[in-house]
């Protein structure tokens, strides 16, 4: 047993951890943009646009735009400073500015100063920079706050399914030792990708159902 342990742990080992890269690296790339993963952003998102038709209404009324926010009766956002400033999902001031024939609509992100990227980015009232504010890598996977990053269980369910598979890579590479004289070694290594992209595929599949949905 402690032989074939030593020969074919390494690989199954190898297998369940590409697995769970795999997996966690998709998680980040598809489900980073989602409303309820990013939950601070993604409702600082929604009010910007609730906004922006408040002042469209407003313009239509009264044949120009504001001067402020505060000018606008019952906007709705998620909560205001003493002095009656519109505020973001941080706490920080939402950004309204008139320019020559429109206006700018923002907030200044998690880090509430102007630029950044990922949580830390503006976040404009048409979307000009959405794949510059999309949470990077670092912040996907080390924001402990679930109010900025939740990831609905996905990176338990990926670590499940890659112990499963690096059980299940052992137990076949077992079964298959009486036959190893007849396998290549171009054979056997294809044979331990195709376990790694059938295990892969499947748990890309799966990653609609992980998705946090707030209920």
């Amino acid at each position: 047993m402690n032989r074939r342990l030593r020969r074919h742990g390494p690989i199954a080992l190898l297998c369940g951890v590409i697995v769970f890269v795999i997996m966690n690296l998709a998680a980040w790339y598809n489900l980073r943009g989602e409303m309820n993963v990013c939950r601070r952003q993604g409702f600082t998102r929604t009010t910007l646009q609730l906004i922006t038709q408040e002042l469209e209404k407003y313009q239509i009324e009264h044949e120009e735009f504001p001067n402020a926010l505060t000018d606008v009766p019952n906007l709705p956002v998620s909560g205001s400073d003493p002095d009656g400033i519109d505020l973001d999902e941080w706490e920080h001031p939402i950004q309204y500015e008139l320019t020559d024939s429109s206006f700018e609509l923002f907030s200044l992100g998690r880090d509430g100063r102007p630029g950044g990227i990922g949580l830390d980015a503006d976040i404009y009232h048409d979307g000009r920079n959405r794949e510059l504010s999309l949470a990077t890598f670092r912040q996907y996977f080390g924001e402990s706050d679930r109010a900025e990053v939740d990831h609905g269980g996905f990176f338990m369910v990926s670590l499940i399914v890659g112990v499963m598979v690096i059980y299940q890579t052992f137990v076949l590479l077992d079964d298959l030792g009486t036959f190893e004289k007849s396998w290549s070694p171009v054979k056997f290594i294809l044979y331990c990708i195709a376990i790694v992209c059938i295990a892969s595929l499947v748990g890309v599949l799966l990653l609609p159902l992980h998705i946090p949905s707030g209920h």
